[in-house]
């Protein structure tokens, strides 16, 4: 079944056309335009090439040429229909939540790598059977990385896997009495603005398209001094005695223009008012290395961005780049805790 053939059959498509044909042609059914006359939901061009991609017949993932004709099939839809008002419902729900309980305590970025991104076994078999090497099966790799991302929020960050009906308490910030309030998540892809250098160069990956994800952590600022926040956020650089995190450090967190930290050779500490002031030593300084969470940075290997301050710019640094391009970003999850 080609793919214009499954969306010429979605049920509005063929009503505007029976209708086209004959105004007065009306029924009970289209009184629920989103139902198929047989109860089940609307036929989705979308829903049926994701099937085709998840299923157990191998090309779907590989082939270059249909993706391009079904994004081409998609994109005409998109434009001619949809309305990019989305965001801007979910930026002002952003703005009542700080009203309501702050300013955020951190903006993450997560940026993954495929080439040390870890995939899950059936991709790499999948890879392995189609003869191909990463970032050639794009379906599925955009999806993978999507859902570790998300997944890794959820479960690491900010301790949403319940267990028993419960949150879960082993997470980074979650150590002692601390407390994650709410959390934002936000995936993207990069639009190529900070594309630079060439093939090898350092950061030379950087505006290719790749999916990551922007996190706004609201931390219980009462709870914070109890947190061990000096091995959970880091801005410095490895001894020669972790040579693993120092590889990775010094391949994926060091910036062109600066690392976001003023210099500070004194411990990470929290002051009175919740203010994170993060160890940031003169060669770390020097070389612009931006904050990272460890734990994060050695399970997924690819970049890791860590801001913090008095929070009074976050959400409008969370919510302006992605506002001009929402369109290929989309709103994941957003979940406060009691």
């Amino acid at each position: 079944m080609t793919e214009t053939h499954v969306r010429s059959q979605d049920v509005r498509r063929l009503r505007r056309h029976r209708r086209a044909v004959d105004p007065n042609d009306w029924d009970e059914d289209d009184a629920n335009p989103d139902m198929e006359p047989g109860g089940g939901s609307r036929q989705s061009a979308k829903a049926s090439f994701l099937a085709k991609v998840h299923s157990a017949l191998i090309g779907y993932n590989s082939d270059s040429q249909l993706l391009q004709f079904v994004y081409d099939l998609w994109l005409f839809t998109t434009l001619g229909g949809a309305k990019n008002s989305a965001w801007r419902t979910y930026h002002m729900v952003l703005v009542d939540l700080q009203k309501q309980i702050g300013w955020p305590s951190l903006f993450i970025t997560v940026a993954p790598y495929e080439w040390s991104f870890p995939y899950h076994r059936w991709l790499e078999d999948e890879l392995l059977k189609s003869l191909k090497s990463r970032l050639r099966m794009p379906v599925s790799e955009t999806l993978h990385l999507a859902h570790v991302l998300t997944e890794a929020v959820k479960g690491l960050l900010a301790g949403a896997n319940k267990k028993n009906g419960r949150p879960a308490k082993e997470h980074l910030f979650g150590q002692g009495s601390g407390k994650v309030r709410c959390w934002v998540v936000r995936l993207e892809f990069q639009d190529g603005k900070r594309k630079r250098g060439v093939y090898r160069d350092a950061h030379f990956y950087h505006g290719r398209g790749t999916v990551h994800i922007h996190i706004l952590l609201w931390l219980d600022t009462e709870k914070l001094q109890h947190m061990d926040l000096a091995s959970t956020i880091r801005a410095d650089l490895p001894g020669e005695a972790d040579a693993e995190m120092r590889d990775l450090v010094l391949g994926s967190q060091l910036d062109w223009t600066s690392s976001g930290w003023p210099h500070r050779e004194a411990p990470t500490q929290v002051t009175p008012s919740g203010t994170i002031q993060l160890h940031h030593p003169k060669d770390a300084f020097n070389q612009n290395c931006r904050a990272y969470l460890p734990d994060v940075l050695a399970a997924l290997r690819c970049h890791v961005d860590v801001l913090a301050s008095d929070g009074r710019a976050m959400v409008l640094k969370y919510c302006a780049s992605p506002s001009s391009h929402n369109s290929s970003a989309s709103a994941a999850l957003r979940q406060c805790n009691p």
